[in-house]
Parts: C-alpha cells; structure tokens; sequence
C-alpha cells in the first residue's frame, strides 16, 4: 500500500481523488483548478438566453415584411377550421387574398411618368415580389445554427478541452462497465487540506473531501451535451433543406404543382403560366408563406389558397392589359398633335423614380385621380401587374 500524501506538500501538488492515478505519492500529486463550480447556475442562464437571441432578431425583425406572418397563418387555421360554402369562409378567404397580396407586393408609389418601365424583375420596384421573410427566414436558421456551434466551443473552453467529448465518453463508459461513469471533470471526492493549530504550532492536514454538488453538475451538462449534440445536425440539416427549397427551380416546380391541383389551367400552359406568377408576384415570400401554410394545414389547404391567389392574378392582369390599352391609344393621339406625353400614371419605387426624374406620390392612387380610380375602374400599378 502507498503511503498517504505528505502534510507538507504544496497545494498546487495536490491532485482530485477523482483522477486514475497510479500513485499518490508526492511525485504524482498536483493540484487541478476548476472555477465553474461557482459559475454553474450562470452558465445555463446564459445558455439559455442565447437560445433566445434568434426569436428576438425575427420578432424584431419581421414587422418590416408589412403583415405579421404569425397572424397570417392563424387566418389560414381559421380558414381551414370552417366548412365549405361557409360566408365567413369567403370572407377570411377574400381577406386573406388581400393581406397576402400586401406581404407579397410590400408599400407600392405611384409615379406620374408613363416612361417609366422598370423591369418587373428588379426588386428596387416596389411593386416587385418581396423576399425579404424568406431571407430573414434562413438567416434566423443560420443564427440557430452559430449559437449551438459557438456554445459548444464555449463550453469546451470553459471547462476544459476534453468537454468536447464528454458525452461520447460517458456512453463508452456505460457500454463497457455497465454503470454510470464518474466524470474527472465532476469529482466527488478530493483532497483538500486543513489548516488547524494544535499545541501552539499551525500545522496542515491533507484530507479527503466530498464535493455533493458534482453529483447535479455533471448530470445537467450531461443532459446539455447531448441536447446540443443532437440540437446542431437538425439545425444544420433544416438549414441547407430550406436553402434547398428557396432555389429558384424548387420554387417554380411548387407552383407549377400547386396549379395543376388547381385544375384551373390546362396542362399545356401550366409551366409557363407558373414562371410567370412565381417570378412577377408570388416571388420568395408567397412561395415560402405558401410552403408554410402546407405543412402547418395541408396541400388542400394550400392549393385551396393558390386558387384564390391565381383567380385575383389573373383578374388583376386582365384590369392590367384593358389599362395599358387605353392608355397607349390616349398617348397616340396626344403625341399627333404635338403635345407633351399624357401625365398617365403607373408604380414605381421612389428611389426609381428619383434617379430617373419621376415625380413621385405615395397612397392609393396618382395625385387627383380619387385614391387610385379612373372613369370608376380600379386600376392596379402597371409595374407590378405587367404581362
């Protein structure tokens, strides 16, 4: 048997009963910090307030799309609640069309330049399809992803190296013996010394302490390890899928199935007819909304809504062509007498129309014209409904 550590040994000889060691003679004794004993309870409130970071950034984040998505989507469950051929049916429905169509369009000008032709691709028009939900989207995915990786290394940092491994070695721990391991990180038993004064001298006595509180500690990270172990591939897998679905192929091929279901357009004009109401007006916010409202209700739920959203489209661009007609044959006949261009008007972002020239108004219609009526016709912005 060894002989018991000596009295006179420093404390930084000193080493954790916890340790496998060979010897606990004094060429083996050293002593071992830990300084997360104190900062336990800290650590998992910080932890948890991380995890909260990336629910703040949306939240502060997704009022700018104009409609909250949140409220968006409780419409839908509304919707999808009530039966068929109900009134208040059509009536969610007909303001569930219109609150999509603002999430999708965001804040429209007017300008009064009939020159004005932007191309309906460019996302400087206002009128153009809006992005900006599916990119706050990824980005909060991306957030989820940084915060389990950079804990992970925080944690490895703060409580040593081997943490990194710390799960993987409790299992291979587990399968060999058969009983829960005894973590060197989380000792429960160590050798402190005592300082006492008997017979008038100070003299140090090394004994063996028990440290109760590792018994909760390592328990806790245990569970935390592998809560982020198995937090980080989801998190990473959700990530590149919905990259994966935010492409442009993905998008057009959802469309082009939402339509078939539909049965409201021949299959002949099904591909084409899908670029063009992806590209000009559902853009990645509606195809991303749409995605959402099929995994939360359905694909009923969600072709019933495509139905909607293509019967308006398509009333809007019939309004769209009937007004360009009209206009182009006002501006012919001004232009033969000479005049200046007829002050028609059509939608165009305001920092658009301030490079070009333009003059530009904001509201629900051009300067005069009664909030966006013409001869008693509503007359949508030519920058958004063009064929």
């Amino acid at each position: 048997m060894s002989d018991p550590p000596d009295p006179r040994v420093l404390p930084e000889e000193l080493d954790y009963g916890g340790f496998d060691v060979a010897s606990t003679g004094p060429e083996r004794l050293r002593r071992v910090r830990v300084g997360y004993y104190q900062w336990a309870p800290l650590i998992l409130l910080v932890q948890g307030c991380c995890f909260y970071v990336p629910f703040l950034v949306y939240n502060s984040c997704a009022h700018n799309a104009g409609v909250k998505l949140r409220r968006l989507l409780k419409k839908a469950s509304d919707i999808a609640s009530l039966p068929p051929g109900c009134q208040q049916r059509e009536a969610l429905l007909a303001e569930f069309v219109d609150q999509f169509h603002t999430l999708v369009t965001g804040e429209a000008g007017w300008c009064t330049d009939p020159s004005c032709r932007l191309p309906l691709s460019c996302r400087c028009c206002a009128g153009g399809p809006s992005r900006y939900l599916c990119l706050l989207y990824l980005l909060v995915k991306t957030l989820y992803v940084l915060n389990v990786g950079l804990q992970f290394l925080l944690l490895g940092s703060f409580m040593g190296r081997g943490f990194l491994r710390h799960g993987l070695e409790l299992i291979h721990r587990l399968m060999l013996d058969g009983e829960w391991w005894a973590s060197p990180r989380f000792p429960l038993q160590t050798l402190c010394q005592v300082r006492a004064a008997i017979q008038g001298g100070l003299r140090t006595y090394t004994c063996q302490c028990v440290l109760p509180i590792n018994v909760f500690n390592e328990k806790i990270f245990s569970v935390v390890w592998f809560y982020m172990a198995m937090l980080l591939p989801l998190n990473v897998l959700s990530l590149l899928f919905w990259v994966w679905r935010s492409f442009r192929c993905n998008r057009l091929a959802y469309i082009r199935l939402c339509l078939w279901r539909t049965r409201l357009v021949s299959m002949a004009e099904v591909g084409r007819l899908a670029r063009k109401i992806s590209g000009q007006y559902l853009g990645w916010d509606g195809v991303f909304v749409l995605r959402l409202i099929e995994h939360n209700h359905g694909s009923i739920m969600a072709t019933l809504i495509v139905s909607r959203l293509w019967e308006f489209y398509a009333n809007q661009m019939k309004m769209q062509e009937e007004g360009n007609t009209g206009s182009d044959a006002e501006m012919g006949s001004v232009a033969s007498v000479g005049a200046p261009p007829s002050t028609s008007w059509h939608s165009c972002h305001p920092t658009a129309c301030h490079v070009t020239g333009h003059h530009h108004f904001s509201g629900q219609g051009p300067p005069g014209s009664g909030g966006g009526t013409m001869a008693g016709k509503r007359i949508p912005p030519n920058g958004f409904w063009g064929k």
